[in-house]
């Protein structure tokens, strides 16, 4: 007779309104990976040059960042 384990795994998301103290959050922010990739991605498919995708992505993003994240751009 064959014993059969069932493996549960556990829903994963966010489980209460805490914000997400994690170090590898705070080092997400630090290292401003979402503005990289975002300046990469319109380079790359749009063909604008680095300034120019930088200034679009400031002009007209979209999602939502943490507050100060945003550089003052003229």
């Amino acid at each position: 007779m064959d014993i059969v384990i069932k493996t549960v795994t556990r829903k994963t998301g966010k489980k209460s309104k805490r914000k997400d103290a994690r170090p590898a959050r705070a080092r997400y922010w630090a290292k401003r990976i979402l503005e990289e990739r975002k300046i990469a991605n319109l380079m790359k498919h749009c063909g604008m040059s680095r300034q120019a995708a930088f200034n679009r992505w400031h002009a007209e993003r979209k999602t939502r960042v943490k507050d100060g994240y945003l550089r003052n751009v003229a």
